[in-house]
Order: C-alpha cells, then sequence, then structure tokens
C-alpha cells in the first residue's frame, strides 16, 4: 500500500473516532464538524468560562492545525494521528495551560506558551513570540490554566 493511500485511512479513522469522541462533551460543549474539501475541522466551544475553546483541523497532506482559545498554531506536521485523541481529552480535561511572558522593564507581552498535558505525561507544547523575536532574558511569565468541560 502507498503511503499517501495509508495516511488517508488513518486520517478517515482518526476523524471518524473524534467525532465518536464529540457526544462525550455535547453536554457542556457546543460541538460542530465540518469537512469542506482539504481539511476537516472539529470545533468545540464550552459553556463554562474558563474552559479552554478550540479548533483541530487535519489536513490531506499530513499536517495539523489547533487554536487554542483564540491563539493559532498552523500546519504543524501530524508526526503520529493517534496524538489527536489525547489531545482532544486532555483540552477537555482541563489540562491546559497558557504561560504570558511579559517584559520586565516595559510590562508588554512578548510571548505566548501553550502546553497541553496528555496522559501518561507527555506534553504538547508550542509557543508563539508577539513581535517575531524569541523570549529574551528578562522576561516574567503569567501562568493561565484553563478548567475541565465537566464539573
Amino acid at each position: 500500500m502507498h503511503p499517501d493511500d495509508i495516511y488517508r485511512a488513518e486520517r478517515a479513522a482518526t476523524i471518524a473516532s473524534l467525532r465518536y469522541w464529540a457526544p462525550t462533551v455535547r453536554d457542556c460543549a457546543r460541538v460542530t464538524d465540518e469537512e469542506p474539501g482539504g481539511y476537516w475541522r472539529l470545533h468545540v466551544a464550552p459553556y463554562a468560562p474558563g474552559a479552554c475553546p478550540f479548533d483541530l483541523i487535519l489536513l490531506e497532506d499530513r499536517f495539523y492545525s489547533l487554536m487554542l482559545d483564540g491563539r493559532g498554531y498552523e500546519d504543524l506536521p501530524v508526526d503520529s494521528l493517534r496524538l489527536m485523541i489525547p489531545l482532544v481529552e486532555a483540552i477537555a480535561s482541563g489540562r491546559v495551560t497558557r504561560a504570558l511572558s511579559t517584559s520586565s522593564r516595559s510590562g508588554s507581552l512578548v510571548a505566548i506558551t501553550d502546553r497541553i498535558a496528555l496522559a501518561g505525561g507527555a506534553i504538547w507544547e508550542q509557543s508563539a513570540s508577539i513581535d517575531g523575536a524569541p523570549p529574551r532574558e528578562g522576561t516574567v511569565d503569567r501562568v493561565r490554566r484553563y478548567l475541565p468541560y465537566h464539573r
């Protein structure tokens, strides 16, 4: 079997698993999915304040994008589609933290780092610099912890 065929089959199975997972949070979040062509998108917006809304987009070309509470991380390589279910389960369980790095001199925001603690101790982490440069010395982090969907 061709590697692209294997990926397409795994992607279809992952989408089916995510659709199976979605009803587990429908009592506490608005959940929609769409597949307009070229990608599949899962949108989850929790009803409870303090929980982390997200959009997960699985592209056909072995990349994915994740938006966490308005901060997007695009075109991330898919190392394994097996990451997707633990990722959404961890978000819904409230195992998301966001560190806001601010300049100790000016107080301005210089970077945002999102971390998701997956089952088994693995961490999904992405950072985005506000001004395009890596965080510098003299930054102070404020950490926001998100709440679980079910309480």
